[in-house]
């Protein structure tokens, strides 16, 4: 295994932290990660290293706000400047490995970006996946919560909120969980302005989901109580391009659940036969 760390700059100068993992021999296709809302890309080592062993690199970054990127934690200045990282990401990778075959992966916040990324800008991808997208809150704010939000979003836009997710809900993997509740990165914050962008963003995804230009494996767990599978399920329901993959009690990090070999398992196949 190759294991490398890399720093990108934003347009508007923060730092962000990147790292890839590659196989020592041949690259078969190459994995861009984004990750969730208060988590990191670190998170992910396991699943990057079990896909090396069968030919996939891993590129991933901590998003502005998170892990040990720049930013004030859970904010974003606007949804725009996610996409504009998520380029510099996708420019890194194609230019330092020089496999074709290239995918774009998000999971939960992730997720959000990424279907929103290859919607508005239709790039030059072999395919898209995403585990548990923020499409369809588990629990929607109340009518009146989101009002308010809209409103202080253009007054107070920075000003910090907790996520209110349940750690418990991430997996029915207790080892999963005692890590998330020793992982000195995460963390439970998002702006008012983070949450409100996201959330229009994922109203607007299943709202265009039948523009989706690309191959696009979705996945989600039937028991998930932070996104709801009701999200993906609308959106394949839209999309023909879309290859909808319920896993059966799974919570909402399908990666780390118990069994998650056969969620690794299927993202290869899918990856090989794109």
């Amino acid at each position: 295994m190759i294991h490398k760390e890399f720093s990108l700059t934003t347009t508007d100068g923060l730092k962000l932290f990147g790292q890839s993992w590659q196989p020592e021999n041949e690259t078969n296709a190459v994995i861009n990660l984004i990750h969730g809302i208060g988590e990191h890309s670190t998170r992910y080592t396991g699943m990057a290293e079990y896909y090396i062993e069968r030919g996939i690199a891993i590129y991933a970054i901590d998003y502005r706000g998170h892990g040990k990127s720049e930013g004030k934690r859970g904010h974003t200045p606007s949804y725009e400047n996610l996409m504009q990282d998520i380029d510099l990401l996708l420019n890194y990778s194609e230019n330092d490995n020089n496999c074709t075959k290239r995918f774009l992966y998000g999971h939960s916040l992730g997720g959000n970006l990424v279907i929103n990324y290859v919607l508005h800008r239709k790039p030059n991808l072999t395919g898209l996946i995403a585990s548990s997208p923020w499409l369809i809150l588990g629990s929607d704010p109340p009518k009146w919560q989101m009002k308010m939000a809209n409103i202080v979003k253009n007054i107070l836009p920075a000003l910090t909120q907790k996520t209110g997710f349940n750690k418990d809900d991430l997996s029915k993997n207790l080892k999963n969980i005692e890590l998330y509740e020793k992982d000195d990165l995460v963390h439970d914050k998002i702006t008012v302005k983070l949450f409100v962008d996201a959330y229009d963003a994922a109203q607007w995804a299943l709202d265009n989901a039948k523009e989706m230009s690309v191959p696009f494996l979705l996945m989600h767990g039937d028991e998930d109580k932070m996104t709801s599978p009701e999200g993906s399920k609308e959106f394949a329901s839209k999309s023909e391009k879309t290859q909808l993959k319920i896993w059966e009690g799974f919570y909402h990090e399908i990666h780390n659940e118990e069994g998650n070999e056969k969620v690794y398992n299927l993202v290869i196949d899918w990856v090989k036969n794109c």
